[in-house]
């Protein structure tokens, strides 16, 4: 029969509990602590630990891009990584802005919204002088942009959003435009302010500078994609997106190549004599005929068999066949 406790315990156990005494000794005897986040009603989060778990993966590549974008342009090794991801309102991300900054807004035509990078003044300054042929210091991070600057960054972001585009492949196809570059973060209404956003921020350090690199969606824009996020889909099309990538970087790679090119349209043996007399209007006979295909080599190579002539005003040749590897040409050369 279960014991039935008195007014007087009752009293008693509530005291306990309103002191803490009760919770403290539970801890203490299972030599454990409890960590407890504060939630908050008015600001629910919108995406969940799964669907969070994929956009880290995916703009940890954009990390990765914007790397090599920003190491490109300011011709030196420039290091960019995913710090962290968080959901808050539109007013706390302006908030957060100092006042100048180098905020891109930019459009995303298959949602219909708009989207914010901030890059920090320090990262700004030294990537400007660095195209202008400084060494990539910087002197005042008070000051707002000039409207070369502004220009600059235009054609900066430009850049960025190809990256932030070809990272969105790995999943949906986003069309997105830079609209303009604001330096005043009051007059960037990309959606209410009590509208919720994810943000991603980046940090981005090379020898000249270092700095933070902040990405904002509004969560109403993202929410048609964030919904069908999940894990499975991501690894697979990662799985296919990488092996397509693979291919066309190695294809990319063989196109940017540069190799000697050269025709070789017959051979004769003069004496120095000879050579040293030559004028102009003398004429050489060659160990080829008249009309026969001349031999393209590629890097000492013979590779092609092609035909002389004319483009507009220039020397031309026009591949007839390949030379086969281990074959002779018309001429009796070796392709070994």
């Amino acid at each position: 029969m279960p014991k039935v406790l008195t007014q007087q315990e009752i009293d008693a156990l509530f005291s306990v509990i309103t002191s803490g005494e009760l919770v403290a000794a539970r801890g203490t005897e299972k030599g454990t602590k409890r960590t407890i986040r504060i939630y908050d009603w008015r600001h629910p989060d919108r995406v969940s630990k799964e669907q969070l778990h994929v956009l880290e993966n995916l703009h940890g590549n954009f990390a990765r891009h914007l790397g090599s974008t920003l190491s490109t342009l300011q011709r030196n090794i420039t290091e960019v990584k995913f710090v962290s991801v968080a959901q808050l309102t539109y007013s706390e991300f302006i908030s957060s802005l100092p006042d100048p900054s180098c905020s891109l807004v930019f459009s995303l035509k298959s949602l219909e919204g708009l989207g914010v990078i901030d890059f920090s003044l320090s990262i700004v300054f030294s990537l400007v002088d660095r195209l202008f042929g400084g060494k990539g210091e910087v002197f005042n991070l008070e000051r707002e942009l000039t409207t070369i600057e502004k220009n600059v960054m235009f054609k900066v972001g430009t850049r960025v959003l190809d990256d932030l585009q070809k990272t969105w492949s790995q999943l949906t196809s986003l069309k997105m435009k830079l609209e303009r570059v604001e330096t005043n973060p009051r007059f960037i209404q990309a959606v209410s302010p009590n509208e919720m956003v994810i943000l991603f921020s980046f940090e981005a350090k090379s020898e000249q500078a270092s700095g933070f690199l902040n990405l904002c969606y509004p969560y109403m824009t993202l929410e048609p994609i964030v919904v069908t996020l999940k894990r499975q889909r991501w690894l697979r099309s990662l799985k296919d997106q990488d092996q397509k990538t693979d291919l066309k970087h190695r294809e990319k790679l063989l196109r940017e190549v540069y190799v000697t090119l050269k025709v070789r349209s017959g051979e004769t043996d003069v004496t120095m004599r000879d050579l040293v007399d030559l004028e102009v209007g003398d004429v050489l006979r060659l160990d080829t005929k008249a009309g026969s295909d001349v031999v393209v080599y590629v890097e000492e190579t013979p590779k092609f068999l092609a035909r002389p002539g004319v483009s507009g005003k220039n020397r031309a040749v026009q591949i007839v066949s390949p030379i086969e590897e281990g074959g002779e040409d018309e001429n009796g050369n070796g392709t070994d």
